[in-house]
């Protein structure tokens, strides 16, 4: 009996102390990703630790996402090694670093259901965490329960970096020459203006989702207000900035500033000037004043799926819409320096661009060059190996940025520092950090305003860097290394494809083709170009890099401007007569009745297709805007009946025009004899009166009793037959 309470006690315990192992464990790097609770974390005091922070408090919620109750909920924080390199920051970001360093535990709630909801409240003393030197820290936010019918284990947590810039009573950090920090502040969105021509005078967008991000709170007006709150004109942070700016997106909302229509299903609705969009205008105006402005291609096309359709004279256009923002925003562009979607370009887009200066990531050159230093990257045009400067966009910040999938509102967390890591690495040997974040991010103005907040913390308060202007960086005359390009193989996969490119193509060589034949009209006074330039434009929508993510987005904005061209050139057209044309003669002229609803003049050709019986020329004519003129055409039949031909207009070119409109199909009633026939005709005429002018010619000869020998043989055969 005793060994059996014994051997009872000895399960009890190890039963007992089974959850507690396991929660152990749960403290290990690697440990699977929780299942039971969603954690949205609100705030982190402070974002950027310095020598006169003594504790850190971390503030969310949690939320219990499985379908069983979670007991004795408790939380704490865990920080890694301090990181030291490149290698080991690229695995924080990424989550497999081990965070060993941990507080003790705090009682979150005593229990939740599924569904609900806790407030996750607690603060850890910095010496708890053992932090003793400045750097930059992986920080686990750890989040243990007990789920019905399980052991302990972790429910919920949030992974991030912590910068430190000083700690309380100990070092701060001092690099011996500081690094410098350029930062490129995007300023776009997907296009969203129809390509409606100007002749029309009133501009119409596919949707009305500006209206929402322009007034305070909406995304664009975040872009602006941040600037405004965190980084003012002349203070250090702001001297870094280069607001990289759509010209796409500014006349856009110009158009907003006056009555506009946005489409709606099959019908377009009517909206007054949105007061948002100038004010929005305003501010942008002023924030930019006196600043480095980096004007992007229009609608930020993708350069290289324009280039590798051999779509130069639309890569050009494109980046000759400065004057859209110098207009609206009186600034003066920064000259000869390219961002490109994604950071990457391929060898012929390359060559394509007369910049002097490319701003790229590390990913786009090959030998993973370090991004503190510029160089120069080479490229054949026209048989020499040449190429511009690169300014190489930080790696590390950059997977910071596209790993800012943090919950809640802490989004930032880990840009701001990997900021802070490259300032204080690259801060031991100099060299420069350049910034680029998402081209169409959709922060909140709070997480907007930490970032510029903490970067001038950097340089105002610790002074581990310098701003730098990136017209400084730019002007760069000799960088140091040369490197091949490289296009990764995944920004192929995520070019515009080569379907949509090819109908760009064609779409833009039938606009060519007819504003080589329109002319501008006396009375009307307007110029062909307004109605082929916003054609154009629409081309650049459709190519806009914000397709990339978007296939279906692309595939309507490219059917939008397919619709606009078809519409263009179904302006002119050949009238369907009403009924079938009678031909009374072999040269009757055929009346046709052509039509141009376009404003201006267009030069057409009138062709027809080989019909036998039927031979007519093409006509080629000029049709005045806004209204039908008869043509007379001349046609010779060579056989009588019914026929049908094929009538269509082209533009004059040779040798195969540009078709317009719709072909239509004639019927032809001739009752006329053509030239064979009246010739096969008159020759029977003809033989028939010689043989009867021989016929008279015998009478008179031979008496009207005379008899041809035939018929006197014929008599005497039936008189012998009588006997």
């Amino acid at each position: 009996m005793k060994r059996l309470f014994a051997a009872l006690g000895v399960a009890a315990f190890l039963l007992t102390s089974a959850p507690f192992a396991h929660a152990q464990r749960t403290t290990d790097a690697g440990a699977d990703a929780p299942k039971h609770g969603r954690l949205d974390l609100d705030a982190l005091t402070p974002r950027v630790v310095t020598a006169n922070t003594p504790t850190i408090k971390v503030t969310g919620r949690l939320t219990n996402i499985s379908d069983r109750r979670v007991s004795r909920i408790e939380g704490r924080l865990q920080v890694g090694q301090l990181l030291a390199s490149d290698e080991k920051a690229q695995a924080a970001l990424t989550g497999t670093i081990a965070t060993d360093q941990a507080s003790r535990w705090t009682r979150v709630s005593d229990g939740l259901d599924p569904g609900q909801s806790a407030r996750v409240e607690f603060e850890v003393a910095l010496e708890a965490l053992r932090i003793t030197a400045p750097g930059v820290y992986p920080m686990l936010v750890n989040l243990n329960g007990v789920p019905e019918y399980g052991g302990q284990t972790r429910i919920a947590e949030s992974r991030m970096l912590l910068p430190v810039l000083g700690t309380p009573g100990g070092a701060v950090a001092q690099p011996p020459s500081p690094a410098t920090i350029t930062m490129i502040w995007p300023i776009l969105d997907r296009p969203h203006m129809l390509p409606v021509t100007r002749a029309d005078k009133r501009r119409v967008l596919r949707d009305d989702e500006l209206a929402k991000a322009l007034p305070p709170g909406g995304r664009l007006s975040n872009l602006v207000e941040a600037v405004e709150e965190a980084a003012p004109r002349y203070s250090p942070i702001g001297s870094t900035l280069c607001f990289a700016i759509d010209p796409d997106l500014i006349d856009t909302v110009q158009a907003m500033t006056e009555p506009y229509a946005v489409r709606s299903g099959e019908h377009q609705v009517e909206r007054p000037p949105l007061p948002a969009a100038r004010q929005w205008l305003d501010r942008l105006k002023d924030v930019v004043q006196g600043r480095c402005v980096l004007t992007l291609p229009f609608a930020d096309v993708d350069l290289v799926a324009l280039s590798r359709a051999g779509l130069t004279d639309l890569e050009k256009l494109a980046r000759e819409k400065d004057a859209i923002v110098t207009q609206a925003l009186s600034a003066v562009p920064l000259q000869h320096v390219a961002w490109p979607a994604d950071g990457v370009l391929d060898t012929r887009a390359l060559a394509d661009l007369d910049e002097t200066v490319v701003v790229m990531d590390q990913r786009g050159l090959q030998q993973n060059p370090p991004a503190q230093q510029p160089v120069r990257v080479t490229a054949a045009k026209e048989g020499v190996q040449t190429g511009p400067s690169v300014l190489i966009a930080d790696p590390v910040v950059n997977t910071a940025f596209d790993r800012a999938g943090q919950s809640g509102s802490l989004r930032m967390q880990n840009a701001l520092a990997a900021i802070a890591y490259r300032a204080g690495v690259v801060g031991k040997t100099g060299g420069s950090v350049l910034v680029t974040p998402p081209r169409r991010w959709t922060e909140s103005t709070e997480e907007l305003s930490e970032l510029l907040r903490a970067t001038a913390q950097l340089i105002d308060g610790e002074r581990l860097a310098k701003p730098k202007r990136l017209t400084d960086l730019a002007a760069v005359f000799n960088p140091g290394r040369t490197v091949p390009l490289n296009y990764p193989q995944q920004a192929s996969a995520d070019e515009i494809s080569p379907e949509l490119t090819g109908k760009v193509l064609d779409a833009r060589n039938t606009v060519r083709d007819m504003l080589n034949y329109m002319d501008e009209d006396a009375a009307r006074k307007i110029r062909p170009s307004e109605l082929t330039d916003p054609l154009q434009l629409g081309l650049l929508r459709a190519m806009s890099s914000a397709w990339r993510n978007d296939p279906i987005g692309g595939q309507v904005a490219n059917t939008e401007v397919m619709d606009q061209v078809a519409a263009l050139t179904g302006g002119v057209d050949l009238v369907e007569p009403p009924s079938a044309y009678a031909l009374a003669s072999s040269s009757s002229p055929l009346p046709l009745t052509l039509l141009n609803r376009l404003p201006v003049t267009v030069k057409v050709r009138l062709n027809f297709s080989d019909t036998p019986g039927l031979r007519t020329e093409s006509v080629e004519e000029t049709l005045a805007p806004g209204g039908g003129r008869q043509v007379k055409v001349k046609a010779e039949v060579s056989r009588s009946g019914q026929f049908t031909v094929d009538a269509w207009l082209t533009t004059p070119t040779q040798p195969k025009g540009l078709p317009l409109g719709h072909a239509k199909r004639l019927t032809l009633r001739s009752t006329a004899y053509g030239n064979i026939t009246l010739g096969i005709t008159l020759t029977a005429g003809a033989l028939m009166v010689g043989m009867m002018g021989m016929r008279v010619y015998k009478r008179l000869r031979y008496g009207p009793t005379a008899k041809k020998p035939v018929e006197d043989m014929n008599e005497r055969v039936s008189q012998a037959e009588g006997t």
